[in-house]
C-alpha cells in the first residue's frame, strides 16, 4: 500500500483547494517517517520490519534501553571489568540490595585473577603481589600451595583468608632476609586461618626471616586456625613466626589467637615493641626458644599485654612464657598471663627478668601448670627477679630439675592458692624460693617433697623486709618445712608437714619447723592428724616426740606424749592432739641459728604403721 496518493488537479476551477488538500496529505505522510537530523516526531509508533536486511554502523550500547550489536553480546558473555559494572545484580531473597555483576565479582578476587597457579612449581610473588595491591579482602584457593621468592608486602585494609591453603617459600629462593608477610605501618590487616605459612627452612636457598613482620603496624588480626612452620633463623635474630616490632612508633591493637608453630627457630610470637596485644591460644613443638617472648628493643616499650591459653605441652625448648628487660628498653608494664599449660622444656616453665635499676613493672599470672621444667642446673618451673609487683594465682608446679618457683628482687609479691611439689628432680631444691622482696604475701600455698624430688625446704626466706603468711599451708622439706633469716616482719600463723606413710616397724623423723632463727619470741604448738591405724588397745604402739635439732644433734623433749586413751578408740583415726607447747624465753630472742623442729616416730616393738599423716604446727608470737 502506497504511504502518499495525492490527488489530480484536471483544471483550473478550485485549484488552490485541491492543492492545499494534497499539501495536508504530504505533511501527514512526512510526519509519519523518521527524520535523519532527529527532528520529532521521530519516534516509530509500531514494530520496524527490517524484511532481513542489517542495521549498520550501530553504536555501542551506553544505557540499558540502548541496542545491542553481536558483539556487545559477545562481550557480555566474557565479562570485563568494564562491561560487568553496567550488568546489575540482585541477590535472591527479601531484603537484597542491588549492586553491579563487577562489584559483586570484586567481594572475592583471588591469586588466580592475576594468573597464579598455586602449583608450588611456578613462581607467584608477582601474581600475589599484585593482588595485595589493588584489592583489601582476598580469598585463597584451599587446595593451593602458592610459592614465593620475596617477601609480601600487607598495605592497609588487605585482609587474607587462608581458607585451609598454604603458602611457602620456594626451594629456590634466595633472598638474604625473607619474610613470608611483612607489614610496615598498615592498619587494619589481617591473616585468617586455618592455613598454613610455610618457610621451607630445610630446603629453601633463602638465609633467614620470620613467618610474619609487623613494623608500626595497628588493629591487626592473625590466627584463627594459622599453622607457621619451618622458619628460618642464621643466628642473627630472626626465626620468629610472628615478630611484633618497631621503626618509629609502636605496634598496637595486635591481636593473635589460634597460632600454632612447628619448627619454628626461635620463638613463635616475639614482641620487641607494642602495646595492647592480646595473645590467646597459641600452641607449638619444636621451637627454638620460647612459646612467647616479650623482650623489649632498644629504646622500645611494651604495655598492656594479655596471654591467655598457651599449650606448650609439646614445646620441646625454650620456656613457654619469657620476659626479658634489655638494658637499653624503656619501659615493660601490665603483662597479664592468664591459662598456662608447660611440660617438659629445656629452660624454663616461665621465666621473668628484669634488670637492676630497671625493673618491669606490673606482672599478672594466673591458673597455670608447670611440670618437667628445665633440665640443666639453675633451671625451674617458674622464675622471677627484677619485678615491681608480681602477683600469682592458681597453679600447680612439679618435677622441676631444681626449685619451683624462685621469685628474688621483687617489690610486692602476692602468691595465692599453689603447689610447688616433688621439685629438684636433678639438684637440691626448694618448694618455693622468695629472697631479697620488700613485702612477701602467702596463702593457700602447698609445698610436699616425695620420692620424685628432692627439696631441702617447702618454704626458702632471706632477707625479706615483711613478710605476710595466711593459715592454708603446708609446707615440706628433706631438711626443713621452712628456711627462715633475715626477715624484718613475719608472720607465720600455722602450717602442715606431711609425713606420709612410715612403715611399721621402723623408726623415722620428719622436720615439721622453721629451720633457721626468727626475730622475737613466740610458742610453737604441733598437732599430729589423720594417723591410721592406731588403736587404744595396740600394746605396740609407736611413741611420738617433737623435739629440736641443732647441729649437734637432735634433742627429743617428749612434747607428744603417749596417745591418750580419752582421744583414742579402736580403729578411729587421731583427729588433733596437742603436744606440750614448745616455748621460747621471751628473752632468748627466737631460735638459735639452724634449729628445726622435729617429729620423731619410735616403734616399740612391730607396731602399726603411720599412714597419710600430718602434723599441723602453730606459731605464737608473744
Amino acid at each position: 500500500m502506497a504511504k502518499l496518493t495525492l490527488n489530480n488537479i484536471l483544471t483550473g476551477y478550485a485549484s488552490n483547494t485541491a492543492v492545499n488538500a494534497n499539501n495536508d496529505l504530504v505533511e501527514a505522510a512526512i510526519e509519519n517517517t523518521l527524520s535523519r537530523d532527529g527532528s520529532t516526531p521521530n519516534a516509530m509508533g509500531a514494530d520496524l520490519d527490517m524484511n532481513s536486511n542489517q542495521l549498520t554502523n550501530l553504536g555501542a550500547p551506553s544505557t540499558g534501553t540502548d541496542g545491542a550489536r553481536l558483539q556487545d553480546i559477545t562481550d557480555a558473555a566474557s565479562l570485563t571489568s568494564s562491561n560487568a559494572s553496567l550488568t546489575t545484580y540482585t541477590p535472591s531473597g527479601t531484603g537484597s540490595v542491588a549492586t553491579t555483576v563487577k562489584a559483586k565479582l570484586d567481594e572475592r578476587p583471588s591469586p588466580a585473577d592475576k594468573g597464579a597457579t598455586g602449583d608450588f612449581v611456578a613462581d607467584d610473588t608477582t601474581e600475589f603481589q599484585a593482588l595485595l595491591d589493588n584489592h583489601s579482602t582476598i580469598y585463597l584457593d584451599g587446595s593451593k600451595t602458592y610459592g614465593i621468592s620475596e617477601t609480601l608486602t600487607l598495605n592497609t585494609g588487605n585482609k587474607i583468608f587462608m581458607n585451609g591453603a598454604t603458602i611457602k617459600i620456594l626451594d629456590s629462593a634466595s633472598a638474604a632476609s625473607l619474610h613470608i608477610f611483612s607489614g610496615s605501618g598498615a592498619t587494619d590487616i589481617g591473616v585468617y586461618g586455618p592455613g598454613t605459612l610455610d618457610g621451607n627452612k630445610a630446603v629453601s636457598s633463602h638465609t633467614k626471616g620470620h613467618g610474619i613482620i609487623l613494623r608500626d603496624t595497628s588493629n591487626v588480626f592473625i590466627g584463627g586456625g594459622l599453622v607457621i612452620k619451618n622458619i628460618k633463623d642464621d643466628a642473627g635474630g630472626d626465626g620468629d613466626g610472628i615478630l611484633i616490632t618497631r621503626t618509629s612508633s609502636n605496634s598496637d591493637n595486635i591481636t593473635i589467637d589460634g597460632v600454632h608453630g612447628i619448627d619454628v627457630e626461635r620463638n613463635i610470637v616475639a614482641i620487641e615493641s607494642g602495646t595492647d596485644v592480646n595473645i590467646s591460644n597459641i600452641s607449638g613443638s619444636g621451637t627454638g626458644l620460647h612459646c612467647v617472648d616479650i623482650e623489649a628493643g632498644a629504646s622500645c616499650t611494651i604495655d598492656r599485654v594479655n596471654i591467655s591459653n598457651v599449650d606448650a605441652t609439646a614445646l620441646g625448648s625454650g620456656s613457654a612464657i619469657a620476659v626479658f628487660m634489655n638494658a637499653t628498653a624503656t619501659l615493660i608494664d601490665n603483662i597479664n598471663i592468664d591459662g598456662l599449660n608447660v611440660d617438659t622444656t629445656s629452660l624454663y616453665g616461665v621465666q621473668i627478668n628484669g634488670r637492676s635499676g630497671k625493673n618491669i613493672g606490673r606482672v599478672n599470672i594466673s591458673n597455670f601448670n608447670i611440670a618437667n621444667g628445665g633440665d640443666s642446673a639453675a633451671e625451674l618451673g617458674f622464675y622471677a627477679t627484677y619485678v615491681d609487683e608480681l602477683n600469682i594465682s592458681n597453679f600447680n608446679i612439679e618435677k622441676s630439675y631444681e626449685s619451683g618457683m624462685y621469685c628474688r628482687y621483687i617489690g610486692n609479691l602476692k602468691v595465692r592458692q599453689g603447689n610447688s611439689n616433688n621439685n629438684g628432680t636433678g639438684a637440691n631444691a626448694y618448694g618455693f624460693y622468695f629472697r631479697d622482696c620488700t613485702t612477701v604475701d602467702i596463702d593457700g600455698l602447698y609445698a610436699f617433697d616425695g620420692a620424685d624430688g628432692a627439696q631441702l625446704y617447702g618454704l626458702y626466706l632471706d632477707t625479706i623486709t615483711e613478710f605476710i603468711c595466711g593459715s592454708n599451708t603446708n609446707f615440706d622439706g628433706t631438711t626443713a618445712p621452712i628456711f627462715h633469716t633475715g626477715v624484718t616482719n613475719w608472720n607465720i600463723p600455722t602450717h602442715n608437714t606431711y609425713l606420709g606413710t612410715i612403715a611399721a616397724g621402723t623408726d623415722d623423723e620428719r622436720p615439721i619447723g622453721i629451720a633457721e632463727g626468727v626475730n622475737g619470741s613466740f610458742v610453737i604448738e604441733a598437732y599430729l592428724i589423720n594417723a591410721v591405724d592406731i588403736t587404744q588397745n595396740d600394746t605396740n604402739y609407736s611413741t611420738y616426740d617433737v623435739g629440736r635439732r641443732s647441729a649437734s644433734g637432735l634433742v627429743l623433749t617428749s612434747l607428744l606424749s603417749s596417745l591418750p586413751t580419752t582421744q583414742v578408740t579402736g580403729g578411729t583415726d587421731f583427729q588433733g592432739f596437742v603436744t606440750t607447747a614448745l616455748g621460747v624465753d621471751q628473752n632468748q630472742g627466737g631460735f638459735t641459728s639452724n634449729l628445726v623442729l622435729t617429729f620423731k616416730k619410735t616403734d616399740t616393738a612391730a607396731g602399726a604403721a603411720l599412714d597419710e599423716a600430718m602434723v599441723t604446727t602453730r606459731y605464737i608470737n608473744f
